[in-house]
């Protein structure tokens, strides 16, 4: 897997381990989606996600949430790394 994608991945992952105390990684679920049965998320938690990625990266996801690809660790990541110079 290309680096930038695994560090943004990481970096994602972690967000969601200090906030939920959910390793995606570690559980398999980079795939799965963050309001389905493994990952449990509610949409505020999206939302608290969404603003510290926006932060961290200094990007817009704005036009990004309605795609499916952005419920996804591994969706969020490719995302991420597309609008990164």
């Amino acid at each position: 897997m290309e680096s930038r994608f695994q560090n943004i991945r990481n970096v994602i992952n972690a967000l969601f381990e200090d906030k939920f105390g959910i390793d995606l990684i570690k559980n398999g679920f980079e795939k799965d989606n963050f309001f389905g049965k493994s990952v449990q998320l509610c949409a505020s938690d999206v939302v608290y996600i969404f603003f510290e990625l926006e932060k961290k990266y200094s990007i817009s996801l704005t036009p990004d949430i309605q795609s499916k690809k952005f419920y996804t660790l591994d969706g969020l990541s490719e995302i991420i790394r597309n609008k990164l110079p």
